[in-house]
């Protein structure tokens, strides 16, 4: 008998533990839920996937327009950038007849502004030679310069020298725009074969000067196509060129000689959205040294 009783204990305390998997509070339904793309910058092609239940009908609403269907994946074309500080919120409604849930989904959709690189001077970076020269004429380009979301393009330069304290003229031939700002910053090609785009031209030394006539940059003897220059051959209004000029004796290189320092070019550059990045380079350039030439292959 004892032992009996003790079989039985034994097998209560067995399944003691198991009582409780029969005791149960009401079935919680399967949660909604919505994925999609991290971020995306309009117009592109996403895919939402509602998960977690199944059955019924959803909703998806994006950017204002709502589409009802029997499955869980839904694709569409954003369109429009509502703002750029604000994400997209898309969502969706499913419903069985009994159940109804919903669930969203944040894209971000800010844009990014354009990374600047460094720029080259006839082709070369910084790094690739120890200076800057006097009197020498400088195509800057930024080959490195890109933006995640699209095309980018340069809407402004500043070029100055810390030692002299002046700024230098800037030149994008041909000239397209008003006074002394560009429309467009490009070069033409040397060989005439076509345009440098988001370029410009400088030369070491050379002072901002502006055509009180054509309201346009001054170029040195070299000259810059659609600019007024200081030429050998033609005296242009305001100036008295010496029957036997000097290109070291104009009066737009500095008349005293600047030790060597830094060039600070500022550029500016906009992405389609017309998002700005500003980013400032400092360049090592050689002091000026009055009819003294300097040519890239002594420095370079």
């Amino acid at each position: 008998m004892k032992r009996t009783t003790a079989l039985i204990l034994l097998l209560i305390l067995v399944l003691l533990p198991l009582g409780g998997c029969l005791i149960t509070d009401d079935i919680i339904p399967d949660a909604l839920t919505l994925t999609g793309p991290i971020s995306c910058y309009p117009p592109c092609q996403v895919t939402f996937e509602a998960k977690g239940v199944s059955g019924g009908q959803y909703t998806f609403a994006v950017e204002g327009k709502e589409e009802t269907q029997a499955s869980s994946t839904f694709n569409v074309r954003l369109k429009d950038l509502p703002s750029l500080s604000e994400p997209l919120v898309a969502t969706v409604r499913w419903t069985n007849g009994t159940d109804t849930q919903t669930a969203e989904w944040t894209i971000a959709l800010k844009n990014s502004s354009p990374v600047v690189g460094e720029p080259t001077f006839n082709g070369l970076y910084a790094y690739q030679f120890c200076s800057l020269v006097q009197y020498w004429r400088y195509t800057v380009e930024s080959p490195d310069t890109h933006d995640a979301e699209g095309p980018v393009h340069l809407v402004d330069v500043e070029v100055w020298s810390e030692e002299w304290g002046r700024h230098l003229a800037i030149f994008c031939p041909p000239h397209e725009g008003a006074d002394t700002k560009p429309g467009v910053y490009h070069v033409k090609k040397t060989d005439c074969s076509g345009m440098i785009d988001n370029a410009f031209v400088f030369y070491g030394y050379w002072e901002e000067a502006v055509s009180t006539e054509t309201k346009k940059p001054i170029a040195p003897i070299q000259g810059e196509l659609t600019y007024p220059s200081v030429s050998h051959c033609t005296d242009s209004p305001g100036y008295s060129v010496p029957a036997n000029p000097s290109p070291f004796e104009m009066i737009h290189w500095p008349i005293r000689p600047v030790r060597a320092g830094v060039l600070v070019i500022k550029e500016t550059w906009a992405d389609e959205k017309d998002q700005r990045t500003i980013e400032t380079f400092r360049i090592p350039i050689a002091a000026f040294e009055r009819c003294s030439v300097q040519t890239p292959s002594s420095v370079l």
